[in-house]
């Protein structure tokens, strides 16, 4: 009696990693049948694939300076004139941390996207950060020289 009761155990735990072993083949096949379905159904034409449309908010124009400089031209009087304010040039956005030293600020320089700059940080054609208050940074040609801009944080309403 005890022989057959430890043959229909080993018989059950047999049985059972057989069922198990089954189940895993049977979902392997599932998976690579759904694989290749998948990789052989037939894909859409490039022109009824979904396009991106294009923001216009960031499309910079060239003045006509900056188109005779980039083709070689000679600057005339015409380009001079329309050169942008230097003060026009640089927006501030925001201040992360003021201070002499180690202050940080958020500024747009001509009209790209803002970026951090530390104090002594150069942003454009030489200017340099020079000072980051709580409400407004001095900008000046060098991070010791005199300051020669302040650009202050827009007023809210």
């Amino acid at each position: 009696m005890a022989s057959s009761a430890s043959f229909s155990q080993s018989t059950t735990g047999l049985s059972y990693k057989a069922s198990l072993a089954a189940g895993v083949f049977w979902l392997l096949a599932i998976f690579s049948a759904v694989f290749w379905a998948l990789k052989w159904w037939p894909q859409p034409s490039a022109s009824s694939q979904p396009t991106m449309a294009v923001n216009d908010a960031f499309t910079l124009t060239p003045t006509h300076a900056q188109l005779t400089k980039a083709l070689g031209g000679a600057n005339s009087a015409h380009a001079l004139k329309e050169q942008p304010n230097t003060a026009a040039r640089f927006v501030l956005v925001g201040i992360a941390k003021a201070g002499k030293s180690n202050g940080v600020a958020l500024l747009s320089v001509d009209g790209q996207p803002s970026k951090p700059y530390r104090v002594g940080a150069t942003l454009a054609d030489g200017w340099v950060l020079q000072l980051v208050e709580s409400n407004k940074v001095s900008i000046g040609a060098s991070a010791l020289g005199a300051s020669a801009l302040e650009v202050s944080l827009p007023k809210r309403n």
